[in-house]
């Protein structure tokens, strides 16, 4: 996808639910993978925006404890992206959003 195309027409994503719940500057397929949970890595300077409920988790890890704001769909209250707190970045949960392109949504999940 050419850059000026995500300008006019950017990437749109949306729960399995078929609920919109995120969209950003450049496809998500054009970002880095986390390997610890294969989230797909949003980078600090990419412009998004989420449309999702904010929910505050804590997890225990081997290494101590991850603080999380955990994104979950507004209709079905899946899990659909986090951020940890010590981290400027949107981790995107692998699987759980479509693509949506002009014509309709992508049968792959990204």
């Amino acid at each position: 996808m050419d850059p000026q195309d995500s300008a006019i027409n950017p990437p749109l994503y949306y729960c399995p639910c078929s609920e919109f719940t995120l969209t950003t500057s450049h496809p998500l397929s054009t970002f880095p993978i986390r390997p610890y949970d294969q989230s797909i890595i949003v980078p600090a300077d990419v412009k998004y925006r989420i449309f999702a409920t904010r929910h505050n988790v804590t997890l225990k890890r081997t290494e101590g404890y991850e603080q999380r704001i955990e994104w979950r769909c507004n209709r079905c209250e899946i899990p659909v992206a986090y951020e940890i707190l010590e981290y400027p970045w949107l981790y995107v949960i692998q699987g759980a959003l479509q693509e949506q392109t002009n014509d309709s949504v992508k049968k792959e999940s990204v």
